[in-house]
């Protein structure tokens, strides 16, 4: 454990440094919208006099060392950049509001472009303003579902919420919700994420070159991150669609002090089927999906913010049968559920001008249950005669405390380290029997409770040496303790790119990464059913090294090439053993467990345009990965079931006007891969007529291709008290049966020797659903009586303002980039 914290002790060495700057003048703060106050994350401040600059981190802060006579160019995608200049006496807090402004934001995205350094295809920012341009699937702009059209991720089975990272498997993907790690992350098998698209103020997606602040997964990284509430007005939207409807209200409690936020969000898919189920068979069956997001932020003074958050979300499905006659009445009720709980409480505080804190104390949950329940009871007197009930369930719960540091020392040197305890509580497998009637009571408890430690800490290291070339460097090392036992493991992280032009950018990665959690399953696929496993005796951790090299090219202005070749080795893999039955009996996880080796290796393409009417990308991948395991496939190595070697999605979406556009995605995958008996022959034994399969090797078959076409048109107008949107789409729209199940039968009865006699069956889910949505969105909400309140500048007339408080001297003057005559400057002092 000393080495672990001997990563801490170096950088708090580093800080000590900071006094040799004192005589330069540092400008420090938030970008924020102006007419929210949300943070902008990813905004770029730059130094106009030096040419060297900043990023605004996750939380909107900024600090940037300048001259006294300073000039400073702040941009943001798709909100308008300025130019601040001005003298100073010594540092400086400011915040800095910008507008959005479409026109200004293409000159903004291009010269971003040439001050910062491009990840190639290994990392995607989207900010509110992007994620509204994204295809609104079902009626909502997904950010999940947009993060698939990515290359190198492979989807699922059609009907299932899993998907692969370059060759990893669904639990190597780390989903992040303002830190704090969620399990499950989708409604209606994988149709829907858990997150309200209201609610996202930013998403950040990694597969490589993974800084060292983030651990705990082998793939990749999806860090969403919260609005906090706008903090100027009240504002409200709610949408209602034929599958979900939702609501969202933000606004202040305290003006410019104290904001909130909440969102909810259901369907009501069982208001329809119960009534329908119960005309055709007598029963009531059905199923529905909640959640609900509140969050609330607190300024303190302009050094210390404090924030609360909440998430709650479940998926139910359920079936109830009643029957009854004069003597008794009988009932009997399957369900099945999973959801996620989630609740943080985080400051953020300023130390001097060069030191930013962030401390999150978090509780994460993810249950999952199934069972049924059936009763009989007399009718007269009312009794019970029989009752019989079994419940499985499975649980995953978190408490966590973690601390973040991040210290701008130069403006080409950006230093951060920190670390996360973690508590975890793992419930894999566990049953409550009941069988009751008045003769006996029969009940019975299966499941073992497992509790480990992980600490972690990490320090990291952004710096340019000079303007052309960028280093990431970094590390990291996480401990597990079970009972007593440890597992350290170090994770170095390195990052280098190169800027040759304005137009052409190189970036090499290499990391390591080590993953304390395993999600065992039959079917690799992504089902609530899955397992959560910790690290324990003779489960060891999940480890991997993925070495990535990439180039990006400016075609022109908003049109890039990028490109990824990329490498990955993985061991300590989990399979169960092919022999073993799994049930909630299983007591010592480790004896029917299987460990192996996987790799991967493919080629990212991307071809994306940015700007103009007309947006999009087409993305490429050819990809292979291989699994191999002592006990299966005689241990020969095998194809992984997400080894689908071509994958190719083309997106667009084009603007009619400002008020109307155009959505399409088509997708093309290679089919996925399946275990299928290699002969089979039917038996009849005492008159019963079973199927005997030979099995040869693992994942011997390859289904057809999967392809589908997704169309959305979406209109708005401004009516009196906010913009009214309509929404409609096409699922599947050339109604395509994707393959979901693939089984051997046999044509007809008879002998199944006969190879002309047997066949494969294929089954699909989803054909063409349409659907459709209305939403309105007020900028302002008021109550009779009151005036309206509206809410930012009218489009005709931005503003931009910057305000400013501590130690300044002399004039500051503002100037903001002019595209068209009717751009208007303001400055707002402190």
């Amino acid at each position: 454990m000393n080495r672990t914290f001997l990563l801490i002790l170096l950088v708090v060495f580093l800080l000590k440094l900071n006094g040799s700057f004192a005589q330069q003048a540092k400008l420090s703060g938030y970008v924020v919208d102006a007419a929210t106050n949300e943070k902008l994350i990813g905004a770029t401040i730059h130094d106009l006099n030096s040419n060297r600059g900043v990023v605004s981190n996750e939380y909107g802060f900024f600090s940037l060392r300048t001259q006294n006579d300073y000039k400073i160019r702040i941009s943001f995608v798709g909100y308008s950049s300025k130019i601040i200049e001005g003298t100073l006496a010594g540092d400086s807090i400011m915040t800095i509001e910008l507008v959005k402004g479409l026109e200004i934001a293409e000159i903004a995205v291009t010269a971003d472009r040439k001050r910062t350094f491009d990840d190639g295809l290994s990392s995607m920012k989207l900010n509110t303003e992007m994620m509204k341009s994204l295809p609104a699937l079902l009626g909502e702009s997904d950010v999940l579902k947009a993060i698939q059209l990515q290359p190198g991720t492979q989807p699922g089975r059609e009907g299932t919420s899993g998907f692969s990272v370059r060759g990893g498997s669904n639990d190597q993907n780390l989903f992040l919700l303002d830190g704090i790690p969620v399990y499950n992350v989708n409604h209606l098998f994988g149709f829907f994420s858990v997150f309200s698209p209201y609610a996202i103020n930013s998403a950040t997606y990694i597969k490589g070159a993974m800084p060292a602040r983030y651990g705990g997964r082998l793939s990749s990284v999806i860090d969403l991150r919260l609005k906090e509430g706008n903090n100027e007005k009240l504002r409200g939207q709610v949408t209602a669609g034929i599958i979900a409807s939702s609501i969202a209200l933000d606004g202040p409690i305290i003006k410019d002090q104290w904001s909130f936020i909440v969102t909810a969000r259901r369907t009501y898919l069982d208001i329809f089927s119960r009534p329908i189920s119960y005309i055709i068979a007598e029963q009531q069956a059905g199923y529905y999906f909640q959640d609900f997001t509140f969050k609330t932020n607190y300024v303190i003074n302009k050094k210390n913010k404090l924030f609360l958050s909440f998430y709650g979300g479940n998926d139910e499905a359920f079936m109830n049968y009643r029957d009854k006659d004069s003597i008794s009445v009988y009932k009997a009720t399957y369900s099945l559920g999973w959801g996620n709980k989630i609740a943080a409480f985080r400051w953020n505080s300023i130390w001097g001008k060069s030191l930013f804190s962030n401390t999150t104390i978090y509780y994460s949950n993810y249950r999952y249950a199934n069972g049924y329940l059936e009763e009989e009871r007399n009718s007269r007197p009312d009794s019970l005669v029989q009752q019989r009930r079994l419940t499985f369930f499975n649980s995953v719960n978190d408490i966590g405390l973690k601390w973040d540091l991040d210290y701008y020392t130069l403006n080409n040197l950006h230093l951060r380290t920190g670390f996360d305890a973690i508590t975890h509580t793992y419930i894999p497998g566990a049953s409550n029997f009941v069988d009751f009637d008045p003769s006996s009571d029969i009940r019975s408890e299966h499941g073992k409770q497992f509790r480990n430690i992980e600490l972690s800490a990490y320090a990291e290291a952004d710096y340019t040496p000079v303007p052309k070339l960028n280093f990431n460097l970094g590390l990291r090392s996480t401990s597990s303790f079970l009972n007593g036992y440890e597992r350290p493991i170090l994770q170095p992280r390195l990052l280098a790119r190169y800027r040759v032009n304005n137009r052409l950018s190189f970036s090499t990665s290499y990391d390591v990464n080590a993953q304390y959690v395993h999600l065992v399953s039959n079917s690799n696929f992504g089902a609530p059913t899955d397992l959560w496993l910790p690290v324990m005796d003779g489960i060891p951790p999940q480890h991997s090294w993925q070495f990535t090299i990439g180039g990006n090219y400016q075609l022109a202005q908003g049109i890039s090439l990028g490109v990824d070749v990329y490498k990955k080795n993985l061991s300590n893999l989990l399979e169960f053993k092919p022999t073993e039955i799994i049930d909630h009996t299983v007591t010592n996880w480790a004896d029917v467990i299987l460990t192996g080796t996987g790799e991967a290796k493919g080629m990212e393409l991307m071809l994306e345009k940015t700007t103009g009417n007309l947006t999009g990308w087409i993305a490429y991948t050819l990809s292979k990965s291989d699994r191999q395991f002592t006990g299966i496939n005689n241990g020969n190595v095998f194809p992984f079931s997400y080894d689908r070697r071509h994958n190719i999605s083309i997106v667009s979406t084009y603007k009619i006007n400002k008020n109307k556009e155009i959505t399409a995605s088509w997708v093309y995958t290679s089919g996925y891969y399946l275990t299928l008996n290699y002969n089979w022959y039917v038996i009849n034994i005492n008159g019963y007529t079973q199927v005997v399969s030979n099995y040869a090797e693992r994942n011997n078959y390859r289904t057809p291709a999967y392809h589908r076409l997704d169309l959305s048109y979406s209109a708005s107008k401004q009516k009196k008290r906010g913009v009214r949107t309509w929404t409609f789409g096409l699922y599947n729209t050339y109604n395509r049966i994707n393959p979901f199940m693939v089984y051997p039968s046999l044509v007809k009865e008879g002998d199944s020797s006969n190879d002309a006699n047997r066949k494969l069956t294929v089954k699909g889910m989803f054909p063409i659903i349409p659907s459709v949505s209305y939403g309105f969105g007020s900028e302002s909400i008021y109550f009779p009586g009151q005036a309206p309140i509206k809410i930012g500048t009218p489009a005709s007339s931005p503003r931009a303002v910057a305000s400013f408080s501590g130690s300044t001297a002399g004039t500051i003057r503002l100037s903001v980039v002019k595209l068209k005559s009717f751009c208007k400057n303001a400055v707002k002092r402190d």
